[in-house]
């Protein structure tokens, strides 16, 4: 990140205009805007000044230790992928590791993620009784992050906030300004390219693996919530999908529905203990998923 973005987040995170920080700097807002766009850099001798005013060391203003932070970053959030389905100790570690980064966007994505439920669900006790703090964080978000997709997610919460509190209207204002699946960016990339390129064919495959997980979630949500099927007609519907990875004798096929299967399995774990499955039938699922014939 350039010194600029960075005084931008920080100035934003402290709830600063272009004029205010210009005013305390003694410096016009047009001088402050050409740091922020990268036209031109504060003079050294403005850095230390500047790191005061944010409270925060120089070294973290200029972004010495930023290799060390993404290191530790990628530990913790890779902690929390471990742990699996225990929320509970994942938001205890995200709150600490908040406390020790709190304007890193990775780790507030993922700090909203468990604060609502670990698979941020629509249970309204929990977004009304944490409405406050869910809309702070995704504000941070919002004004600061340039990773549209951490953005999005944050809208999307900031969404089922309102809905929570009864004002659908609202909900469906923000969500309706997202794109649809033919006009995301990714449908775009692929099309950007002449369809003889590798370019094409390596973003079509993407495009074709993000829809199959896309699609076994859905299966897996889809018989977890289907109240004419009984516990054991789910697991029927489990061995049906491992049997089909297993049959598959073609590794271009096996590729694909193996994607499906992957996502389905961990919807059905993840979602089945929600529906009070035996944890029997969870480890049966589990066994599936650990066991899946797996395409070349």
């Amino acid at each position: 990140m350039s010194i600029g973005l960075k005084i931008k987040r920080l100035r934003l995170d402290n709830g600063l205009t272009q004029e205010e920080l210009g005013d305390m700097l003694g410096l016009s807002s047009k001088a402050i805007s050409r740091w922020e766009n990268s036209s031109t850099y504060p003079d050294i001798t403005l850095l230390p000044i500047i790191a005061n005013i944010f409270k925060v060391t120089t070294d973290e203003l200029l972004e010495v230790d930023e290799l060390k932070t993404k290191e530790d970053v990628y530990k913790i959030l890779k902690k929390v992928e471990e742990l699996g389905n225990d929320y509970n100790q994942a938001l205890i570690i995200l709150k600490e590791a908040r406390k020790r980064y709190p304007n890193n966007y990775e780790i507030l994505d993922k700090f909203l993620f468990y604060l609502m439920g670990g698979i941020a669900d629509n249970n309204n006790k929990v977004l009304t009784d944490n409405k406050d703090e869910i809309n702070k964080v995704c504000n941070i978000i919002i004004n600061g992050c340039t990773d549209e997709r951490i953005r999005l997610q944050a809208f999307n919460y900031k969404a089922k906030v309102l809905f929570a509190l009864g004002d659908e209207v609202g909900a469906l204002s923000i969500l309706k300004e997202f794109p649809s699946f033919y006009h995301s960016s990714n449908q775009k990339i692929e099309q950007l390219y002449p369809k003889g390129d590798k370019r094409f064919y390596k973003q079509l495959i993407s495009n074709i693996d993000e829809l199959c997980w896309f699609i076994g979630n859905k299966l897996g949500k889809a018989v977890c919530y289907n109240e004419n099927l009984s516990h054991e007609e789910m697991l029927n519907k489990c061995e049906k999908m491992f049997k089909l990875v297993s049959e598959c004798n073609n590794d271009e096929d096996l590729m694909f529905i193996n994607i499906i299967a992957k996502s389905f399995f961990g919807e059905m774990i993840n979602r089945g203990k929600q529906i009070n499955l035996s944890r029997e039938m969870l480890n049966k699922i589990s066994s599936y998923n650990l066991n899946l014939k797996s395409g070349h």
